[in-house]
């Protein structure tokens, strides 16, 4: 379960959508849902998040079967560096979580890094850490998203490491677009894990509060290991 934990963390919007940030405590009180009538420009929000540093606190819960798993640490993403993604010019982003989980009364600790890869307009090209991720083709982050809105951003192929001898299937991202209030939505970024026989492994789901000032708010994690059944959400 250790290495199963870890892994999601390796794998979930930490490094996916890293970029997308924020600070936490974007949970807020108890509010009734509005539909906004505004649009929202998800690619400048995520721009702006990604050329800034941060941090956010989190909590995890979660279970497989009747075992129960708590946790707390905390998610950062640093500035972008200048670096060479599959032979070309790119910019890099670092991500590292830390902190620990409880299982059956034992602790164990996280301290997981990757690598997220951006080109020269800041669209994803992929990811090197646990796994080694590649997009194909560039990336449709919506510039005016609403209210009901949901649609495909890319598809990402997977492997062992940056050699890409082993294919481990591909990522399917999409989003949806969520009411939340007057001046604000709720999207979530969804990551379906396929293997090379199609089949769905895992899904990662992050959800942020963007605001009309093109700002992203981190409010939750859920991530579904279909292979193992365990579940976990990481609340900032």
């Amino acid at each position: 379960m250790k290495k199963i934990i870890k892994l999601i963390l390796a794998t979930s919007s930490f490094a996916l959508l890293a970029a997308c940030g924020g600070g936490g405590g974007g949970g807020g009180g108890m509010q009734t849902p509005v539909a906004s009538t505004s649009s929202f420009n998800l690619l400048s929000a995520y721009v702006s998040s990604l050329t800034n540093t941060s941090t956010s606190s989190f909590t995890i819960t979660g279970s497989q079967g009747a075992v129960v798993i708590t946790g707390s640490g905390s998610g950062t993403t640093g500035s972008l560096s200048s670096g060479v993604f599959e032979g070309g010019s790119a910019q890099q982003q670092t991500s590292s979580v830390t902190g620990s989980f409880i299982v059956n009364g034992q602790s164990f600790p996280l301290n997981n890094s990757s690598f997220t890869w951006v080109d020269s307009n800041y669209l994803p090209l992929g990811t090197n850490g646990d796994e080694y991720t590649v997009v194909v083709g560039v990336p449709t982050i919506p510039t005016a998203a609403k209210v009901g809105d949901t649609g495909p951003l890319y598809i990402s192929n997977r492997f062992t490491n940056p050699s890409k001898t082993v294919p481990l299937g591909t990522i399917i991202s999409t989003y949806v677009v969520e009411q939340d209030t007057a001046s604000t939505v709720l999207v979530t970024f969804i990551s379906t894990y396929k293997n090379t026989s199609n089949i769905t492994e895992q899904i990662v789901s992050a959800q942020y509060r963007v605001t009309t000032t093109n700002s992203f708010t981190r409010i939750k994690e859920t991530a579904l290991n279909l292979t193992s059944g365990l579940t976990l959400t990481f609340t900032f």
